[in-house]
Order: structure tokens, then C-alpha cells, then sequence
């Protein structure tokens, strides 16, 4: 059993693919930046970052982007340049220009509510990609749909609707596969396709 006392096996994302999962985990995102009255406006290039795992092939690229633009990534460092001499220091890469770092600080550093919310969702998003990721992945990756457990916990605790879009759902139940599964436009169920 998981953290949640739920079955991983009986899981209902049991056979959803990794890119119908993080689809969903995107869904949840908007419905809490819906939620505290976030300007998805704001949140558009990360948003697209983020879909950008339901249809691209190179899943590599998009980890080392959006590792690079999740809030612990950014809100250590005092300025871009401090950043990436931290980052040499350690033999990592960032994929990001300063301009993008500096956007995501703006955005990080403003006083809201349920800031740890998002936060959390974004690492929920990036976790089920990269939990159990690489060669040595299992198939249905069991160990990272705790990511999804989390991430609908934090939800029901805060009083945040779930997704709802049923055409949306419909499809992630079904994009069904072992690993990630055939890439499609995940972004046509966002609020900024809309």
C-alpha cells in the first residue's frame, strides 16, 4: 500500500501512460491557480513548458526544462548569475535564459495564497515523470502514482475542485500504455487553449 492506504494496483491511472497522468496532474495545476484567482495569463509559458510532455518525443529536454523552472530551482538565488555559478559548481546544466529566470522569480516572489499549493503541484507534475525514470523504468511505473495521491490530497484538503472537463478525462483514462504513449496535443484541454 501506498501513503494513502490505497492499492497501487487498484490504482485508476494504473495503465494511464505517463503523459496522460502529468495531463492530469496539469489539469489539477490550472484548477488551483483557477482556484486562488491566478491570471493563467501569468502562468501561459509555464503552462506551455509543462504541456509540452503530452506531445513531444524528446522527454529528456523536457525534464531539464521544467527541473529548471520549478520554484526550488529558482527562488534560492539572489539573481541569474548567482544561479548558474551554484549550478557550475555542481556539474548540472540550465536550460533557461535569464530572462525566463527572472520572469519565474518575479512570479515565484509575489505574496499570494496557497503559494505552497502550486508549488507542490508543480513538483507533483514533474514527479510523475521523472519518478522511476530512465533505463532502468518498470513498466505502468507503480512507484510514481503516489504523485497523483498527493497531489488530489492537497486539492481535497484546501477545497479545490478536481478536474471536471469529462472530454479531457475521458481521454487521459484512455491514452492508456507501459511507458509514456503516443504524444498528443494535451494543451487543447487547457484553460489556455480557451
Amino acid at each position: 500500500m501506498n501513503i494513502f492506504g490505497r492499492r497501487k494496483t487498484a490504482h485508476k491511472f494504473r495503465r494511464v501512460s505517463k503523459r496522460g497522468r502529468a495531463a492530469y496532474l496539469i489539469l489539477c495545476f490550472e484548477e488551483c491557480l483557477s482556484f486562488y484567482g491566478e491570471d493563467i495569463g501569468d502562468w501561459k509559458w509555464i503552462l506551455e513548458e509543462l504541456w509540452e510532455i503530452t506531445s513531444t518525443w524528446d522527454i529528456e529536454q523536457w525534464v531539464k526544462r521544467v527541473c529548471d523552472l520549478t520554484p526550488e530551482s529558482v527562488l534560492p538565488y539572489v539573481s541569474y548569475q548567482e544561479m548558474l555559478e551554484k549550478v557550475k559548481e555542481r556539474g548540472y546544466w540550465y536550460e533557461l535564459g535569464e530572462e525566463n529566470f527572472v520572469s519565474l522569480q518575479s512570479l515565484y516572489r509575489k505574496e499570494r495564497p496557497g503559494f505552497q499549493v502550486i508549488s507542490s503541484m508543480v513538483d507533483r507534475i514533474y514527479g510523475v515523470i521523472v519518478d522511476d525514470w530512465g533505463d532502468s523504468e518498470e513498466p505502468f511505473t507503480l512507484s510514481c502514482l503516489y504523485n497523483i495521491d498527493e497531489a488530489e490530497e492537497i486539492m481535497r484538503c484546501s477545497g479545490i475542485p478536481l478536474p471536471s472537463d469529462s472530454t479531457a478525462m475521458d481521454f487521459i483514462m484512455k491514452h492508456r500504455d507501459k511507458h509514456y504513449g503516443k504524444p498528443f496535443e494535451g494543451v487543447q484541454f487547457s484553460a489556455i487553449a480557451k
